[in-house]
């Protein structure tokens, strides 16, 4: 009994001393396997609610006005009138949160150029139709882009030429801008626009011959969206 005790011990401790050899002999506990790679693709990025689509907009423009150009040969709007006032408005429906079809006009009145002797002014009718593409949804700031084209009549008078109106088309109307809205029901911003086009009628009398108009705006516009 005794021995069959003693031989127990020395194989343990054989056991033992043999279990530290094998380790620096580079034998060791066997490698893990590694996890498997995580090939799941990641979760898509939430987009921002459309808080746009089918929701019309109104906005009250307040601005500057500067028409240059002829409104015929030999009769440059800047000999007759300079800048004026020009309150607008664009009432816009959008089909997509980046896409709107508006109709705008606005109404200027001038006060005589410094060239012009006497008692001199004019007024100028621009209506139209445009697209606006917004590049932000979802953010309190909203840069926007639009462009059109319309109709304007304006209206000279001066003590050389009696009072002289004028109609045509505007070929082209590009605005730019960028509305902040501390509330999602009203926004402001400043606003940038440029237009170009061509009179092709004139009363009393006949248009000798048109000629290409221009127009500069820039002013500050609020933005109601009540619906």
């Amino acid at each position: 009994m005794r021995s069959e005790r003693a031989v127990a011990l020395v194989a343990a401790a054989l056991t033992l001393l043999a279990s530290p050899l094998a380790l620096a002999q580079g034998g060791g506990p066997p490698a893990m396997p590694e996890p498997p790679e995580d090939t799941t693709p990641p979760a898509p990025r939430p987009t921002a609610p459309d808080t746009r689509t089918g929701h019309p907009t109104l906005a009250l423009q307040f601005g500057l006005l500067r028409l240059a150009g002829s409104a015929e040969v030999g009769r440059s709007h800047g000999s007759v009138i300079g800048w004026g006032q020009a309150p607008g408005l664009q009432l816009a429906y959008p089909f997509r949160r980046d896409f709107a079809v508006e109709l705008w006009g606005s109404y200027a009145t001038f006060g005589g150029s410094s060239g012009c002797a006497g008692d001199c002014k004019g007024s100028s009718l621009a209506l139209g139709v445009g697209a606006v593409y917004h590049m932000v949804d979802g953010s309190p700031f909203d840069p926007w882009f639009s462009a059109g084209v319309g109709y304007r009549q304006t209206s000279l008078e001066a003590p050389s030429l009696g009072v002289l109106d004028y109609g045509g088309l505007t070929a082209l109307r590009l605005a730019m801008g960028s509305d902040y809205y501390p509330s999602p029901a009203i926004g402001f911003g400043p606003y940038l626009e440029l237009s170009a086009g061509r009179y092709l009628t004139r009363s009393p009398g006949p248009l000798a011959e048109g000629a290409g108009h221009v127009s500069f705006g820039t002013g500050l516009r609020v933005v109601l969206s009540p619906f």
